[in-house]
């Protein structure tokens, strides 16, 4: 009988790569955006009558949002200029909306395996922040971090997330693995994943999927939206500046389309970067929320991005 398998996240820590690997190998079902490996309904009856595949092994379901506890798909725009109120009080309410979640997939798939992809904390705020610039963001890092940290702080206690997780499908269906490997070693990433789901080996291109933007990219792009695109946005009213910056976001930031023009003034101006470095006083916040990942073998190379080698 075929299982179940939820890949809950992280945001930023290969969870495209993840993806493009569920859909290729030939004993796993899984559609973007869908449920165990189905788009719709409608998909469940289109498959049971025209796919004369062999039933997989496992059905997937996998969005980095499961592990963030807010309810945003792939669909959002620039946070400064259009933000719920419902989602700024979510910010402060990760944890209880992480455990509506879980619980709700426990009763659907009570013996999923769980696989938990996680990522040292500077690298994954960093990401983050490019991630937060190509989805048409204009503020800077340091007040990016100041105005997303109550967010942050909750959304990566990694020790919370996997206990919630433990606690509800059991520590013998938890897969817990850090991005670093997959970055260092896929081959013995995928290699372990394959044995603790009992599947054959299959190969796949890693890409680079969903590249960060380089620190003047991100200088130029965070000064293109907080100067440019935000106050037109504005004067043009929620629905037309909602359009704008879809079209912004979709044809210009998301496909780097000014990668080689940014590269002119920097030529005559210098850099223009945004640092690299996560402030150690904002670091220092993350000491104690991925103190249980010490235990696992797969993280003895890793501590220091993990704040655990002091």
């Amino acid at each position: 009988m075929s299982k179940f398998i939820l890949h809950i996240g992280y945001a930023k820590a290969g969870s495209t790569f993840l993806q493009n690997w569920f859909q290729i190998h030939p004993q796993l079902q899984f559609t973007p955006m869908g449920i165990a490996g189905f788009s719709s309904v409608i998909d469940i009856s289109v498959k049971a009558i025209f796919d004369a595949k062999p039933a997989p092994k496992y059905y997937v379901t996998s969005h980095e949002s499961i592990s963030t506890g807010m309810a945003i798909g792939n669909d959002f725009v620039n946070l400064e200029f259009i933000v719920l109120e419902s989602q700024n009080k979510d910010k402060k309410e990760v944890r209880r909306n992480q455990a509506r979640i879980c619980e709700t997939l426990h009763r659907i798939f009570p013996d999923s395996q769980v696989i938990i992809v996680t990522r040292g904390f500077e690298s994954i705020l960093l990401s983050s922040y490019s991630e937060y610039i190509k989805r048409g963001g204009g503020l800077d890092l340091e007040t990016f971090l100041e105005y997303y940290r109550i967010f942050n702080v909750q959304w990566l206690d990694i020790n919370h997330l996997i206990n919630l997780y433990g606690e509800a499908f059991g520590e013998a269906n938890l897969i817990v693995l850090p991005y670093e490997l997959l970055r260092d070693n896929q081959s013995k990433f995928l290699s372990f994943l394959e044995q603790r789901l009992e599947i054959d080996h299959c190969e796949v291109d890693p890409g680079n999927p969903n590249p960060s933007l380089n620190p003047d990219e991100l200088f130029w792009y965070t000064k293109m939206t907080k100067f440019g695109i935000t106050p037109l946005a504005k004067l043009l009213g929620k629905k037309a500046g909602y359009a704008l910056y879809r079209k912004y976001i979709l044809h210009i930031v998301l496909p780097n389309r000014l990668r080689s023009f940014i590269r002119l003034p920097t030529l005559f101006l210098g850099e223009r970067k945004v640092s690299d470095k996560i402030p150690p006083e904002h670091l220092d916040e993350y000491k104690a929320r991925g103190t249980i990942l010490a235990r696992n073998p797969f993280y003895t190379d890793y501590l220091s991005d993990y704040l655990l080698d002091s």
